[in-house]
């Protein structure tokens, strides 16, 4: 048992709400970027561990790993007391035309990922 936790990067916001720059909507690296990981976001993980995670058997994966392989890692490094597993949307873009893909590219994100979590982490 256990809970997932859907695009919780952007629970801790920046209370001044700023307003995205022009064009950044276009990509989605930007907006995660712009409004997600905001301040507290660590402080309200491990309050939501501390009060509640740890004090039943149960396990927390977070849908969306933030932009870089150190956002994950501070979300699942055990040491922290945040979360258990976090999965990345990388691999979603590969393949998203109509020319298809090359399996070497989604081998290749997927194989960057894997590599960064060799040694501490959960990554699914």
């Amino acid at each position: 048992d256990g809970f997932r936790l859907d695009a919780f990067q952007f629970v801790a916001k920046d209370t001044t709400f700023p307003k995205l720059p022009e064009g950044y909507e276009k990509d989605v690296k930007n907006v995660i970027k712009h409004y997600g990981m905001g301040p507290n976001l660590h402080d309200y993980l491990r309050e939501m561990n501390r009060e509640v995670l740890s004090q039943y058997d149960v396990f927390a994966v977070s849908e969306g790993a933030g932009s870089t392989f150190e956002d994950a890692h501070n979300l699942v490094d055990a040491g922290r007391n945040e979360l258990q597993m976090a999965y990345h949307f990388e691999g979603m873009s590969v393949g998203n035309s109509l020319e298809g893909y090359a399996l070497s590219e989604f081998k290749e994100v997927y194989t960057r990922w894997d590599s960064a979590f060799a040694q501490e982490g959960w990554l699914s």
